[in-house]
């Protein structure tokens, strides 16, 4: 197990994964703050109704939301939310019970099934987290990952490979290092480099968090030398960086005349550039 205070080193990534969590029970919100603020790495809002989350969301875009499958009323449904907001934030959708149509339906949307005595665990939930985080920032905003093969194959190597460099990347995908960048930029949105960074680092910081505070390995060990690197380098990049975090899509849904504008979102930085693409 790493020492105490590894988890709390990064520090300079504190506050930068914007959590939305909707729940009305009591109970299983306590439990919910209790486990959140055991990461630093979280900023997290509460909403006890829909009404009041979406307001949220077009307000201070987040990279996750965490919502009980119950959560319905006389006016929406209880997917209402993934529906309208699943393209450009992950959802991690609590259920009590087994459903395989109800599962089937939120996995077309975008969004991901967690069984409530997961979420109600350590360290299951705040895994669930991570890894959705994780998924959002290499994620197109504009396009089905689906229907591009390439954009996909690009993804899985950054997932499963752990390339050091673009170039890298670039290779074990298959793909000149070019093309991939003239993709990733045009469908992701951001430089290939400032997604390679942003994964490792904060899929290293997760490792920290997890391992300090339930000493659970998920196969990352702590390396000051990078650590020191890693965070010269988003000191010196931070603009470019949070502005990645703060990615903005313009979105119609169907049946509306007016196009609405999502910041994503609240930014870490008062000199960040909200909504520019990099």
């Amino acid at each position: 197990m790493p020492s105490a205070d590894i988890g709390n080193k990064y520090d300079f990534l504190s506050g930068t994964v914007r959590v939305l969590v909707i729940e009305n029970d009591k109970k299983a919100l306590a439990a919910y703050k209790e486990i959140m603020s055991l990461c630093h790495l979280y900023r997290v809002d509460f909403a006890a109704t829909i009404t009041e989350a979406e307001s949220l969301i077009k307000k201070n875009g987040y990279h996750v939301c965490l919502m009980d499958i119950g959560m319905q009323t006389s006016v929406y449904d209880e997917l209402y939310l993934l529906k309208k907001f699943g393209k450009i934030l992950s959802f991690l959708i609590v259920s009590a019970q087994r459903s395989l149509s109800t599962g089937c339906m939120i996995g077309r949307l975008g969004g991901k099934v967690l069984l409530k005595s997961a979420a109600l665990g350590k360290p299951e939930l705040m895994l669930e987290i991570n890894n959705q985080f994780l998924r959002y920032l290499i994620s197109p905003l504009a396009c089905n990952l689906a229907d591009d093969y390439q954009l996909w194959q690009c993804q899985s190597v950054l997932i499963n490979e752990n390339p050091k460099s673009v170039s890298e990347w670039g290779y074990t995908a298959g793909i000149p290092e070019r093309y991939l960048r003239e993709k990733w930029f045009g469908r992701v949105g951001c430089k290939p480099r400032h997604s390679l960074f942003l994964y490792n680092v904060f899929t290293d910081a997760f490792a920290a968090v997890v391992e300090n505070v339930y000493g659970y390995s998920v196969g990352r060990r702590f390396d000051e030398g990078t650590y020191i690197r890693r965070k010269k380098h988003y000191e010196k990049n931070r603009v470019e960086l949070n502005s990645v975090l703060d990615r903005f899509v313009e979105f119609r849904m169907p049946g509306e005349d007016e196009l609405s504008l999502l910041y994503f979102g609240a930014s870490n930085s008062p000199e960040s550039t909200r909504g520019v693409w990099l």
